[in-house]
């Protein structure tokens, strides 16, 4: 029977983790996307990016977005996350220290579990295809719950 997880242990899942589906509403429809992003663990949000386009439209439109995380190993053993929150887009000035902080957290995150040297961004993102700047955004987390078998 599945337990609930902590507060705490949430946060330190999404934490460990990288990916993750993004759930917006746009023009009164849920989509669900995957994205790359970082817990900012001293902020308390997500951090990602995105290209110009249908996400990032719909978000600016209705700001309440959720985040799931999940790590399956079998069907007996899982955790699964859930992240309610508000979207806000970053400012220019903000967007390139938030952006070095997701490269950086990813890279330690995957560094960590492959025990090998990540060289950047674009080793995990498709960032380097990007026609403009990214958009640079993040989740102000208001609620986290996790639920494990």
């Amino acid at each position: 029977m599945p337990k609930y997880l902590s507060k705490t242990e949430s946060l330190n899942e999404i934490k460990e983790q990288y990916l993750a589906r993004l759930g917006y509403i746009s023009k009164g429809c849920p989509f669900i996307v995957p994205i790359t992003y970082y817990y900012d663990e001293q902020e308390n949000c997500i951090v990602a990016f995105s290209a110009e386009g249908h996400k990032i439209d719909g978000m600016r439109k209705n700001k309440t977005v959720c985040l799931y995380v999940d790590k399956v190993t079998s069907i007996k053993k899982w955790k699964s996350i859930l992240v309610h929150g508000m979207f806000e887009e970053l400012e220019v000035i903000d967007r390139e220290f938030h952006l070095k902080k997701l490269g950086a957290g990813i890279k330690n995150i995957l560094e960590t579990k492959s025990k090998k040297m990540v060289r950047d961004i674009d080793t995990f993102s498709n960032i380097k295809y990007a026609v403009k700047d990214p958009i640079v955004y993040r989740i102000r987390i208001w609620d986290v719950s996790g639920r494990y078998m």
